[in-house]
């Protein structure tokens, strides 16, 4: 589902996605992610997490980088 986060980045304007909104659907994506973990091994959740860091700062980095 984290790959959701690179296509609405691509067709919606860099400023309409502001740092609340990133984290906020970042959030939701995970916590979907999380609870349909149902039988999967619990490694994947600390890869998820990390993926989800990763995508705040990857983000954050292109909003306020070129500045």
């Amino acid at each position: 589902m984290y790959w959701m986060i690179g296509h609405f980045r691509r067709y919606v304007p860099e400023r309409l996605l502001n740092a609340k909104v990133v984290v906020f659907l970042g959030f939701l994506w995970f916590t979907v992610d999380f609870y349909s973990l149902k039988g999967v091994g619990w490694w994947k959740i600390g890869h998820k997490t990390g993926y989800l860091l990763w995508n705040i700062y990857d983000s954050l980095e292109k909003m306020w980088g070129n500045r």
